[in-house]
C-alpha cells in the first residue's frame, strides 16, 4: 500500500518531498529488482490519512501474527522433544506421565491452531486493500486518457496506444497485445499476491531464523555454521539451474497475451468473419497461437521441474547431516535430571531469553550414546533453518514471475502517465477551442442555449484538413438538423460542442448543467447491469427533473410505461417483467433497440436540451418518427445529425457542412 510498485531492494533512495495533487509525496530512486535496474518514481503517500493508518495497522497486525507463528513453531518443537525424551526415559512404563505430556502437547496445539487462520485472514485483507488502491490508480489514468484522446485525434492515436499499454516497450520492440483490462483485472491482483507473499515469506524466514539460530547453535556449533554454508551452496546451484526461467516466463506471458487478444478480436468481429466464411482460417490461426502459448508454458515448467527436483533432493540429502554429526556423540538419556553436550551443561529453563527451553532428564553417560529426542529436534531445527535460508532458491519461479509483472506494470504505468501528460498538454494548448458556459441575461424571449462564434475545425492529418471554417451559430428553441456528406465534420462538430474536440479555434458557449443537456451517440453505451440501470444511465435517479425519482413501485411502473411507448415492451416480457434482470445488453439488444433505449433515457431524465448523433439511423421510419416525437415533447431545443429527409419535419433549421471538398464552407437555412 505504501508504494505503488513495491520493490524488495532500493539503492539508498534520495527522498525529496514534492507536493502534487492532494498533497502527494514522491521519491526518486534507482530501484533494483532481481538484477533489473529501473529509474523509478514511486508514489508513497497518495491516500487519505485514515486509509494510510488502516494499511499500516493491517501490516503491523500481519507482522505481529507472523512473530506469534514462529514462536509457536519453536514451542511445539520443544514439546515434541519433551515427549520423545519422556517416553525413552520411562521405557514406556510411565503411562500416566506419557499421557500428561501428550495432553500438554495437545493443549499447545489447540491454543495455537487459530493463529494460522488469523494470519491468512489478515493477509487477505491487506491484499484486498492494496489491490483496490493500485487498480484505482491504473483505472483513473486509463479512463481519463481514453476520453481525452477523442478530443485530439491524429497524433493522439499513438498516445492512446501508449495509454492502452500497446506501445513498444523499451525492452522488447515487439507489440504487446496484453490489453488494459487484462493488466488491470489480472496482472494487478497477481502482482499484489506475489509481492505480498514473497516479502512476507522473507520476513517470516528472518523471524524464524531469530528463534531457531540460537537453538541450533546450543545443540551444535558445527551444525549452525554448516547450515549457512549448505544454504549458500544450494542457492547458487538453484539460481544457476533456473537462470533461464525469467526469459521463459516473459515469453509465456507474451504468447498468452497474444492468444487472449486474438480471441477478443474474433468475438468482436464474429459477424464479419461469418459473412466472409473465415471461421476455418481463424480457428487455424488461433490454434497456432495456442500451440505457441502451450509450448512456452511447457518449456518454463520443464525448467521449473528441474529446479524443484534439485531443491527437493538437495534438502533431503542435506537433512541427513544432523544425524551424521550427532550420532554416537550425544549423551544417552538417563535419569539424573541434567544433560551435557559439547562441553556445555544445560538445566531446566535454559534459553528463556531467546524463546525456548530444553527438556530436563539428561545426564552424562560414561559411554557414548545417542539422545534420540535431541537428534530429532536438531534435525527438525536444521531443516527449518535451511529452508528459511533457501527462501530465494525455493521461490525462484515466483521471483521470476514477480520480476516480469513488476517490469510490465511499471512500463505500462510510466507510458500511460506520460501519454496522459501529452494529451493534457494538447488539451491545454492556446489554440484549443474555448468551451464556456452560456450567460444568462434579463430580457424578453428565450435565451440561446448554444452560441458558436468563429468556429473552425481541423481533421487530424498531415497536413491538417479544414472541415469547418468560421462558423457562427446560435440556437434558442426548436431543432437544428446537421447535414452534409460523409466525412464533412458533422460528428466532429458535435464533439466540439461537447468539449471533446480541440483541433481548431473559436468559442462554444452553451448550457453546461449536466442535468439539462443530454448527448445521445449513434452507438449507445450499454452497461453490464440491470435493465433498470440501462434506463437510468448516466445520472441514475438523482436529477430532480427526472420522471422516476420518487422510489418504489411507482418508479418501476413509469419505466415500464416508457419501454412500452418506445416499442420495447417485448424486451421486458423476455425478462419476465423484471427490471432487475442482468444481461449483456449490447449483445441482448439489436442496435435499433439500443437506440430506442437511448431515447428512453431522455424520457426518464427530461433534459431541456438534447444533442443526437444519428440516434435513429438503425430504426425504420415509423419508429424513427416515434423517437423524434418523444424528443420534441420532452426538450425545449435539440440538435441532431441525420441523412434521412424524413426527419426534416422535426427541425426548424438545417446546417449543411460541405467539408474539406467545400473548403470548410457551410450553409444555414430555415426549414
Amino acid at each position: 500500500r505504501l508504494a505503488k510498485l513495491g520493490t524488495f531492494c532500493a539503492e539508498r533512495p534520495q527522498c525529496a518531498p514534492l507536493h502534487g495533487d492532494n498533497g502527494r509525496w514522491y521519491t526518486r530512486s534507482g530501484a533494483v529488482f532481481a538484477g533489473h535496474a529501473w529509474p523509478m518514481e514511486i508514489v508513497w503517500w497518495d491516500s487519505p490519512l485514515r486509509t494510510r493508518c488502516e494499511a499500516i495497522l493491517r501490516l503491523g497486525a500481519v507482522v505481529f501474527v507472523q512473530t506469534i507463528r514462529s514462536k509457536a513453531s519453536t514451542l511445539l518443537s520443544t514439546e515434541r522433544r519433551r515427549q520423545i525424551d519422556g517416553m525413552l526415559k520411562a521405557g514406556g512404563r510411565d503411562r500416566q506421565g506419557i499421557l500428561r505430556d501428550l495432553a500438554r502437547y495437545l493443549m499447545f496445539l489447540l491454543m495455537l491452531s487459530p493463529v494460522n487462520k488469523l494470519y491468512w485472514r489478515l493477509l487477505r485483507g491487506l491484499r484486498q486493500q492494496w489491490t483496490r488502491h493500485l487498480t484505482g490508480h491504473f483505472l483513473g489514468t486509463f479512463v481519463e486518457a481514453q476520453c481525452l484522446s477523442y478530443g485530439v485525434g491524429g497524433a493522439a492515436a499513438k498516445t492512446s496506444e501508449a495509454c492502452n499499454g500497446n506501445a513498444p516497450s523499451q525492452q522488447n520492440s515487439e507489440q504487446d497485445n496484453r490489453l488494459p483490462d487484462q493488466r488491470i483485472s489480472h496482472d494487478v491482483s497477481t502482482f499484489v499476491q506475489l509481492s505480498s507473499s514473497l516479502s512476507l515469506d522473507a520476513l517470516q524466514a528472518l523471524i524464524n531464523l531469530y528463534f531457531n539460530a540460537k537453538l541450533l547453535s546450543d545443540i551444535s556449533v558445527l551444525l549452525s555454521r554448516g547450515v549457512v554454508a549448505f544454504a549458500v551452496l544450494g542457492t547458487l546451484a538453484t539460481q544457476w539451474l533456473g537462470r533461464s526461467i525469467p526469459s521463459l516466463y516473459d515469453a509465456e506471458r507474451r504468447a498468452d497475451g497474444d492468444f487472449v487478444y486474438s480471441l477478443t478480436r474474433v468475438r468482436e468481429h464474429a459477424e464479419s468473419i461469418a459473412f466472409y466464411g473465415g471461421q476455418r482460417v481463424e480457428v487455424d490461426r488461433l490454434g497456432t497461437k495456442l500451440d505457441r502459448r502451450l509450448g512456452t508454458e511447457w518449456a518454463r515448467f520443464a525448467r521449473k521441474d528441474i529446479v524443484q527436483w534439485f531443491s527437493g533432493v538437495y534438502r533431503n540429502v542435506v537433512g541427513l547431516v544432523p544425524a551424521l554429526v550427532l550420532a554416537g556423540r550425544m549423551p544417552s538419556v538417563g535419569a539424573t535430571g541434567s544433560q551435557e553436550h559439547g562441553g556445555v551443561a544445560e538445566s531446566v529453563g535454559h534459553g528463556r531469553g531467546h524463546g525456548h527451553g530444553h527438556a530436563p532428564g539428561f545426564r552424562t553417560s560414561s559411554t557414548p550414546g545417542t539422545n534420540v529426542g535431541l537428534v530429532n529436534q536438531a534435525r527438525e531445527v536444521f531443516s527449518d533453518t535451511l529452508y528459511d535460508l533457501l527462501v530465494l532458491a525455493e521461490n525462484t519461479s515466483d521471483f521470476s514471475r514477480l520480476r516480469a509483472l513488476a517490469a510490465e506494470l511499471y512500463d505500462y504505468d510510466t507510458a500511460s502517465r506520460n501519454a496522459l501528460q501529452q494529451l493534457k498538454g494538447v488539451v491545454g494548448a492556446p489554440a484549443a477551442i474555448s468551451l464556456e458556459s452560456r450567460h444568462e441575461s434579463a430580457g424578453s424571449g428565450p435565451q440561446p442555449w448554444l452560441v458558436v462564434e468563429r468556429l473552425s475545425l481541423w481533421a487530424p492529418s498531415v497536413p491538417p484538413r479544414l472541415l469547418v471554417s468560421e462558423l457562427d451559430l446560435d440556437l434558442r428553441s426548436g431543432g437544428l438538423l446537421i447535414a452534409g456528406p460523409s466525412g464533412a465534420g458533422k460528428t466532429t462538430f458535435l464533439r466540439a460542442v461537447a468539449g471533446m474536440w480541440l483541433r481548431g479555434s473559436g468559442v462554444v458557449r452553451r448550457e453546461m448543467d449536466p442535468g439539462r443537456v443530454l448527448f445521445l451517440p449513434q452507438q449507445p453505451y450499454m452497461q453490464v447491469g440491470t435493465l433498470r440501470e440501462q434506463l437510468l444511465y448516466p445520472f441514475g435517479a438523482k436529477p430532480q427533473n427526472s420522471a422516476c425519482t420518487t422510489g418504489g413501485r411507482r418508479d418501476d411502473e413509469a419505466l415500464r410505461s416508457i419501454l412500452e411507448r418506445l416499442d420495447l415492451g417485448h424486451v421486458l416480457k423476455r425478462m419476465g417483467g423484471d427490471l432487475g434482470a442482468v444481461r449483456r445488453w449490447s449483445e441482448e439488444l439489436s442496435i435499433g433497440e439500443q437506440q430506442r433505449v437511448s431515447i428512453a433515457r431522455l424520457l426518464v431524465h427530461q433534459p431541456a436540451f438534447a444533442i443526437l448523433d444519428e440516434t435513429t439511423a438503425a430504426n425504420d421510419l415509423a419508429r424513427e418518427q416515434l423517437m423524434y416525437e418523444c424528443v420534441a415533447e420532452t426538450c425545449e431545443a435539440w440538435m441532431s445529425v441525420g441523412h434521412r429527409t424524413s426527419i426534416e419535419k422535426f427541425h426548424t433549421r438545417r446546417l449543411t457542412l460541405l467539408g474539406e471538398s467545400g473548403e470548410g464552407r457551410w450553409q444555414l437555412q430555415d426549414l
